[in-house]
């Protein structure tokens, strides 16, 4: 399923389904339409309804893409990564731009990930950091050791390290990473947003597209 759902992305941008268009906006349209009424019944489990919502609509035109895949020398699988791929932040930002309930999963599950930095950056993590960066001055740990600061909610030694990163391995794109990180939690948003576009342009297979459509979106609310 998951092959079909990459693949039909792009392939929906170029095909007729009925006597009407099927595009991008309104796949999107109707996934975010289909969340929210999942969210306003009541049902609780939002892994479960978005799932459910996302096969629904490839129910409507799986039929339609398989002749044409079955045809192809290149597998399924192949077709609908490369395709999808290619394409895939364009839908993110739709969906977390205009989808209230899939906007609120994703903060969710940041703030989860940031929680899970912070239960591994310990004080002892930041004295073993520090320890290691005697024997090994790599920029790795010196990266790490600016996130266990920003994990631990020491802006003031987040933002020392992460000068000190940034002026001795500028290009690295984790720095350009925890910058990111730094100045959206500073809620200087549009210095974040410059800093994970950075990222993306170098890693555009990475899921830094999600937070750029985040972190525009917040943008767009503060205005």
């Amino acid at each position: 399923m998951k092959w079909i759902l990459t693949f039909l992305i792009v392939f929906t941008l170029n095909c007729s389904f009925g006597q009407s268009k099927l595009d991008i906006d309104s796949l999107s349209l109707e996934v975010c339409n289909c969340i929210d009424s999942s969210f306003n019944e009541g049902e609780n489990d939002a892994d479960l309804f978005i799932v459910s919502c996302i096969e629904t609509q490839l129910s409507r035109i799986d039929h339609f893409l398989l002749p044409f895949i079955e045809e192809s020398k290149i597998t399924p699988y192949e077709q609908g990564k490369n395709f999808g791929d290619s394409i895939t932040g364009i839908i993110m930002e739709i969906m977390v731009e205009d989808c209230e309930v899939w906007a609120s999963y994703l903060y969710d599950i940041r703030e989860e990930g940031l929680k899970n930095m912070v239960d591994y950056s310990q004080d002892d993590r930041i004295v073993l950091l520090k320890e290691k960066l005697l024997e090994n001055d790599s920029e790795e740990l010196q990266i790490e050791l600016g996130l266990c600061y920003l994990a631990n909610g020491d802006m003031e030694s987040t933002k020392e390290q992460l000068q000190y990163c940034l002026k001795s391995f500028p290009i690295n794109i984790g720095v350009r990473y925890l910058a990111g990180l730094y100045f959206e939690l500073n809620n200087q948003l549009d210095i974040a947003l410059e800093a994970y576009e950075t990222v993306y342009k170098y890693y555009p297979d990475s899921s830094v597209y999600i937070i750029i459509a985040m972190v525009k979106r917040k943008i767009r609310l503060q205005k």
